[in-house]
């Protein structure tokens, strides 16, 4: 049940709720900014290479075969760290404890 709020009140619970609008307005600003920039960012081949931990002569190769997601601006091979992560997440090998655990 609602607690009720007299005329001379009003004033203090407005600045309350003010207060609250900014702090949800920063809340979601922050989320907003921390959960795009990771996973839209683009790598050029060293920093993929880094990141997937294979050399970048196997990155090269797997190019060359297409058997990982890449993009070609001009000469530069670039790769979204988004979908190198669901590349490699792909290709997880699932332990016998995992998958005995599923059936559970």
């Amino acid at each position: 049940m609602a607690q009720s709020i007299t005329f001379e009140q009003m004033p203090k619970y407005m600045a309350y709720l003010v207060s609250m609008v900014e702090e949800l307005k920063r809340e979601v600003t922050h989320l907003r900014e921390s959960s795009t920039t990771p996973q839209d960012e683009l790598l050029t081949i060293e920093e993929a290479s880094a990141y997937t931990n294979r050399s970048v002569a196997t990155l090269y190769k797997d190019v060359q075969n297409r058997s990982i997601p890449f993009a070609k601006r001009g000469n530069r091979l670039l790769f979204s760290k988004s979908a190198l992560y669901a590349w490699m997440i792909a290709g997880t090998i699932v332990t016998v404890e995992d998958a005995t655990e599923a059936k559970i």
